[in-house]
């Protein structure tokens, strides 16, 4: 009988196999253990009250949140950026928005070049006709010190002149295989209080945007907890214990004036 043929392996082609096969374990495992540090952030801190606000006396009958307890009231509004497009902001006005924190600036992720956001002007121009309250952010890829600095001095530059009533805000944030990925929780922390010290300097009041995963895990939560904070976390009530001043609770709401979804928030200001 005339024997088979035996086919050839390729080690190349194996070799790729396995590398692909890696890959997607990899991935697999790394959601696996992104849910579960997500979970577990919520049991560390859900059951913890908030320092001063009551969440029972929330009410959304007007389509967005308010607040109102003996203590304190509160604001609606929104942050936006380039990215909202063209808005209306006496329309706005009329849906009930109060306040607008306008993106003035950002650093590449990658290059980390700054930047002027394209429609900071636009956008200042027409919150202000409109009679809104208004305050700027920065959005960071700051790897150092420095850089902080760099960007402070570089926000105090863009806003030189204009006429607001809120703070100017250190938005520093995790962007996809971006510069900061890798830094740890000690030196974020250093880079955000190096920022809002520098804002100080040039006289403005500074706050930190910020989120529940970030307390948990990036910054140092006893160096910062004296500072002006914005809560972000889209969740029935807010799971930060500590002292903020504004809540980000949604990134999908929608208003007559802007066609791109919107982060509503909520201001608690002391009576």
């Amino acid at each position: 009988m005339k024997q088979k043929k035996k086919r050839k392996v390729h080690p190349v082609r194996v070799l790729l196999i396995l590398l692909i096969l890696a890959g997607f374990l990899f991935l697999v495992i790394r959601e696996i253990i992104e849910k579960q540090r997500e979970e577990s952030i919520h049991e560390d801190i859900s059951y913890l009250p908030s320092h001063n606000y009551d969440w029972n006396k929330l009410d959304n009958s007007k389509g967005y949140l308010t607040y109102e307890d003996e203590n304190h009231t509160s604001s609606f509004g929104i942050d936006i950026s380039e990215h909202n497009g063209d808005i209306d902001f006496e329309k706005i006005k009329e849906e009930g928005v109060e306040f607008v924190f306008i993106r003035a600036g950002w650093r590449g992720a990658v290059t980390g070049y700054l930047n002027k956001d394209k429609r900071f002007e636009e956008y200042y121009e027409g919150a202000k006709r409109a009679g809104l309250s208004i305050g700027f952010y920065f959005f960071s890829q700051a790897v150092n010190e420095e850089e902080a600095i760099e960007e402070a001095d570089y926000l105090a530059s863009l806003v030189k002149g204009k006429s607001f009533d809120l703070p100017l805000v250190y938005d520093y944030e995790d962007f996809s295989e971006g510069r900061i990925e890798e830094l740890d929780g000690k030196t974020r922390t250093a880079n955000a209080l190096a920022f809002l010290e520098r804002i100080a300097m040039h006289n403005y009041k500074g706050i930190l945007y910020t989120n529940l995963n970030w307390l948990r895990w990036y910054y140092d939560v006893k160096d910062i907890i004296d500072l002006d904070i914005w809560f972000a976390q889209y969740h029935d009530v807010p799971q930060y214990p500590h002292p903020f001043r504004l809540w980000q609770y949604s990134e999908e709401g929608e208003l007559e004036g802007i066609e791109e979804k919107v982060d509503f928030n909520i201001m608690f200001i002391e009576k």
